[in-house]
């Protein structure tokens, strides 16, 4: 494995193979360098490692769980467990055994963890005896502590019913003591709209640009880059240069200081006004801009700056400032000491929607013509592909760079996730390529059953399926549907742009563009459901029903076992008036096609909306009985049941059923029984491996820090003193094949 991790130690390092750093003063902060460590040899020395441990921090985050992942074979357990009671027995006892050198922890504190390990040595021999008890002990002493998140309430609810014999008790309990906070939701329509948003939805451009420009000078210093940034996507949607150009003054005068005052910056809040630059083509005042930003952030910032140097590598690309590029990419990589993550956070990036920085690059290697040079761009493209499963641009360049093996590749990839629908378009175009028309035909239909509406990529690559059997079409002579096809595609495209002038504040203009979009295709469900809800929050809904109503008769053909359509974030039927068109329609799709599972699906959707869940449990039940690869359906009625203390063993049975269709990234999520930590650890030693065959990270020519899975030396501990369960996100952690450690670290009871 490859992976890399930073986990702190303390300042006693008495085990051999433990390497230690200072990073701090004392207190809290006084953490040493603990990188993750091999099993333990002996019980005692998984002791020795705990206490360690304990010796400067209380039990929090993601610990427990690294020593979970460190314990040595399973016959010195019960030697552990003899020891961990007797530590634990009382406060007393415990205090000793832990021998704390920070003085910060309070007595409440040091009681959570004594439960905790409490807890663990209980489930190490799978004994259940009093531990919803302690469990519950734990919750509270989290409240005490200050640690209760409503955001974790459900999982910690689902926690306590796995240890629980009275479900129907425990959930009382739990309501009494926790008092799980209700759902918030916010959406546009919500929010009281300012003059100069109502003054541009109404198409009063002049009026409201004005009013913006009086709302940015009178902004808080937290709003007005944002508002900077919206001007500056007005100029370039209603093309004025003028408006331009004084928006990135403004811009440019506010954006370093904002960096140099601001604790947190996220270039999500002012893209806009990069991206202006890019559509203006301005390369050179945009790489002047990004280079001029990144040298004023002041270095414990520096996190920030992904995207700001793929906005700048993308200028330099189109300015043919070759070698700049790679110098500046080698520069990143020394700012972030030459971190994989920060790496492909940077080449992912997609300014303004355009080709990926990754791409240029890519393409950039290939151009150089020697064949190290191609091998290289290779290897690049497939980490970057499995980490973008859909991204076309990568997809197109894997099968030119190497077609024979990217054939391999593309099908590991459809493997890793069966409900993808981007390997089998690929795999389509290069059947078309080939001059397999028929292959290529059962492929892209293949295709559009897992997403008929191609609903979770962005703009410009959506529908690419169709474009694709447009070309199919034509092969087979079929010119009519082949022309039709290209009208979907060009019904799409327009309606992205739509889009564009809808998030500006446009609305008026945006509506004329989604019917307008609608007369190349009627049936495309997303710009029906657009159009319907944009003119509902303009105050126009009976306008909207005939949309409404037609979205709804599309939605069921419209959607694969995954769709990606965020209806809670959209709060499509957040409205009763919408709740009672989309109920009786969905009824009467359901009657005339009985069999169609996402006629159900969407009732559950409707009714979870509603706060019905006896009925939404029904729908989403009879959407899984009718499809039982139907991830979403499945997923949604695992949390339900999970909430219901008469089901929640149907529940369970229900996790056993998606651990075998999930894709194999969220596969440990849904190992059953995660707190029978025997059966776990085995369940974590058969694991299968990953589909992906992917090159080794030290290919890549980056200058990796040593990787722990082959030595365990000392590791520069970059992550203040919190742990990190792996150098990676959990994603990236699966692309080359869960290990066993990495499924332990990741146990769902002992995290959190």
């Amino acid at each position: 494995m490859s992976k890399l991790a930073y986990i702190p130690l303390i300042a006693c390092c008495s085990i051999s193979s433990f390497s230690c750093k200072s990073s701090g003063e004392n207190g809290l902060d006084s953490y040493k360098t603990r990188q993750e460590m091999p099993p333990a040899k002996t019980a005692d020395e998984w002791i020795t490692r705990l206490q360690n441990d304990l010796s400067v921090s209380h039990f929090m985050h993601d610990k427990l769980s690294h020593n979970y992942a460190e314990l040595p074979t399973q016959d010195q357990w019960a030697d552990i467990t003899a020891k961990l009671d007797a530590a634990t027995k009382d406060g007393d006892a415990f205090m000793k055994f832990k021998e704390t050198k920070n003085s910060r922890h309070t007595r409440s504190l040091d009681e959570t963890s004594r439960l905790k390990i409490q807890l663990f040595s209980k489930l190490l021999n799978d004994d259940l005896t009093d531990t919803e008890a302690l469990f519950r002990s734990i919750i509270l002493k989290n409240k005490e502590n200050g640690y209760s998140s409503s955001y974790f309430h459900r999982e910690t609810l689902t926690k306590l019913l796995l240890l629980s014999e009275d479900p129907k008790n425990t959930i009382q309990w739990f309501e009494k003591n926790v008092a799980s906070s209700k759902d918030s939701h916010s959406s546009y329509a919500d929010s009281k709209k300012s003059a100069w948003e109502k003054a541009l939805a109404e198409n009063y451009t002049a009026e409201g640009i004005k009013l913006l420009k009086e709302a940015i000078k009178s902004a808080s210093k937290s709003d007005r880059l944002e508002l900077i940034s919206k001007l500056a996507r007005l100029a370039n949607l209603l093309e004025k240069p003028e408006l331009g150009e004084q928006a990135m003054q403004m811009f440019e005068k506010e954006i370093i200081k904002h960096y140099q005052t601001s604790d947190y910056v996220s270039t999500y809040s002012y893209r806009h006004a990069l991206n202006y630059y890019i559509h203006q083509k301005q390369w050179e005042k945009l790489n002047t801009l990004c280079k001029k930003i990144i040298t004023s952030i002041p270095a414990e910032k520096q996190s920030s700056t992904d995207d700001l140097y793929a906005y700048q590598l993308t200028a330099l690309y189109h300015l043919k400032r070759f070698d700049d590029f790679e110098n500046t990419l080698n520069e990143a990589l020394k700012k972030y000491q030459n971190k994989p993550r920060s790496y492909f956070d940077i080449l992912e990036v997609s300014p303004a929607s355009g080709t990926p920085v990754g791409a240029l690059y890519i393409d950039l290697l290939s151009a150089k013509g020697d064949p190290a040079s191609k091998e290289l761009a290779y290897k690049i493209c497939t980490h970057l592909l499995a980490r973008n499963q859909g991204k076309d641009a990568f997809y197109k360049r894997i099968i030119t760079l190497d077609p024979v093996a990217a054939k391999e590749f593309i099908e590991g990839l459809r493997k890793y996730d069966p409900y993808e629908e981007r390997p089998l378009i690929w795999q389509a175009e290069m059947a078309l390529q080939a001059g397999e028309i028929d292959k290529a035909n059962t492929l892209i239909e293949q295709a559009i059953a897992l997403d008929p509406s191609d609903g979770d990529h962005g703009k410009y690559s959506r529908m690419f399926c169709y474009d694709v059997l447009s070309r199919i079409c034509a092969a087979k002579g079929d010119n009519d549907k082949s022309k039709f096809l290209q009208e979907v595609v060009l019904s799409i495209r327009q309606g992205e742009v739509a889009d564009d002038y809808l998030y500006a504040g446009l609305i008026k203009d945006a509506t004329q563009r989604y019917k307008k979009a609608l007369g190349h295709f009627n049936d495309a469900y997303c710009l029906q459901s657009r159009l319907a809800k944009t003119l509902m929050e303009a105050g126009k809904f009976d306008e909207a029903i005939p949309h409404f109503k037609k979205a709804f008769e599309l939605m069921p053909v419209s959607f694969g076992p995954r769709e990606s359509q965020c209806f809670g974030c959209e709060r499509l039927f957040s409205d009763e008036r919408v709740q009672n068109l989309a109920i009786p329609t969905l009824n009467a799709f359901l009657e005339k096609e009985p069999n169609n599972p996402r006629a159900p699906y969407l009732l559950g959707l409707v009714f979870l909306e509603m706060k019905k869940e006896a009925e939404a449990i029904t729908a989403f039940e009879k959407a899984v009985e009718l499809d039982p690869n139907y991830f979403n359906a499945a997923t949604k009625l695992l949390r339900l049941l999970e909430k219901d203390p008469a089901k929640f063993k149907q529940a369970q049975a229900l996790k056993k059923q998606l651990f075998e269709i999930a894709p194999y990234e969220d596969k440990v999520e849904y190992i059953p029984n995660p707190h029978l930590l025997k059966s776990y650890w085995k369940a974590a030693e058969t694991f299968p491996a990953s589909p992906i065959k992917l090159t080794p990270l030290n290919d890549l020519g980056l200058k990796l820090p040593t990787l722990h899975s082959k030595q365990f030396k000392e590791i520069p501990y970059q992550n203040g003193y919190t742990f990190t369960s792996s150098y990676y996100s959990d994603s990236e952690d699966a692309l080359d094949g869960w290990s066993q450690r990495e499924i332990l670290i990741r146990n769902s009871f002992l995290k959190r």
